[in-house]
């Protein structure tokens, strides 16, 4: 398919195409992934010199180059393989590629690698979202190789995962917030069986986050849905003002309540995340508090927070909290908290 001839045949009146597009699928059987049955395939999707530009937008997107093979001569899992030998594209000037091979997905062998630079903006503004504005920019440069099972049973060593992902100057404005979410850098390094946030600093308003941390268990994560997602986190500022979360627009937030039907906030199951914050002034309505810290786990569904305290007018407090959702209209929940040194006349003054 020479897709620049579509226009021949079908008016488009918003965009402009080209390329030359070869697909080739033969497939005969059935399905059954319980009993690791799929069908007898093979398939040839192939893309060349693509181009995609609208009309209302400068900056096109070219040099789109896809070929991707899908088989499995013997219609069983173990001997399926998805290889996309590249999928690249050049914005704004900037190359990105992405190569992958999967094989047995039984006990997947991956590899996967990544190198290039994503402009946000002429992506966003060519894929837009409605409501929604960004820019700033993502670089790549990754090389993901290894097998579930050595994952899985703890074989690190043979797991040759690798590189890094660095994001800068990403701002998002939303109809949901006010104010800009600016994400003014971050980087995040593969080693082995955990990705790494070596920094991530964002702002919002005047408050300003810093974030560092490590998750761990991704392979089997994404390969196995009985796999949990593990991670924990430390979380530092100076000063957050909640009030800037808190600015919706009142009749848009009225009218969301409104159609809403009450409930309580589910948690997953597969996941196990440990926070630790550490705030030095909050400011919440017009209640200011200080040396905010707090231990946050996300654990089978349940939410804890343990040694969870600050400061208000001198007072001291510690709380422990505990959550865990029964079903989507019910929760269970028990709170404890110690204070000390409550000095009514300086909280009224304050």
């Amino acid at each position: 398919i020479n897709l620049a001839d579509i226009k021949q045949v079908y008016p488009l009146d918003s965009v402009d195409i080209a390329g030359n597009v070869f697909v080739n699928i033969i497939s005969q059987g059935y399905m059954d992934l319980k009993k690791n049955i799929i069908p007898e395939t093979s398939a040839t999707i192939t893309m060349k010199n693509g181009y995609y530009k609208l009309w209302s937008y400068p900056i096109p997107l070219e040099q789109i180059n896809v070929e991707t093979y899908i088989n499995s001569k013997t219609g069983s899992l173990k001997d399926l393989s998805i290889q996309i030998l590249p999928i690249s594209f050049t914005l704004a000037g900037e190359p990105f590629f992405l190569n992958a091979d999967f094989k047995n997905f039984n006990d997947i062998k991956y590899a996967v690698r990544s190198n290039g630079r994503l402009n946000l903006a002429p992506l966003y503004k060519i894929f837009a979202i409605e409501g929604m504005d960004i820019d700033g920019y993502v670089k790549t440069n990754i090389n993901l190789a290894g097998l579930q099972s050595d994952a899985m049973q703890g074989r690190y060593s043979r797991l040759k995962n690798n590189g890094t992902i660095e994001i800068g100057n990403i701002n998002v404005n939303t109809e949901l917030l006010p104010q800009t979410v600016q994400l003014k850098s971050g980087k995040f390094t593969f080693r082995r069986e955990k990705l790494n946030v070596d920094q991530f600093l964002m702002e919002y308003g005047d408050n300003k986050i810093s974030i560092k941390g490590a998750i761990n268990n991704i392979i089997n994560y994404l390969t196995a849905s009985t796999e949990i997602l593990k991670g924990k986190f430390d979380l530092k500022s100076n000063s957050l003002n909640i009030n800037d979360f808190m600015a919706f627009d009142e009749a848009s937030l009225s009218s969301t309540t409104e159609a809403t039907t009450k409930g309580v906030v589910l948690l997953p199951d597969n996941v196990d995340m440990e926070f630790v914050g550490q705030v030095n002034n909050v400011l919440y309505d017009q209640i200011k508090l200080k040396n905010f810290k707090g231990n946050l786990r996300l654990k089978s569904g349940q939410l804890a927070m343990k040694n969870t305290g600050f400061e208000l007018a001198g007072m001291k407090t510690n709380m422990d909290i505990n959550y865990r959702p029964l079903n989507p209209n019910k929760a269970k929940f028990d709170f404890n908290v110690k204070a000390d040194n409550f000095d009514i006349y300086r909280a009224y003054t304050e």
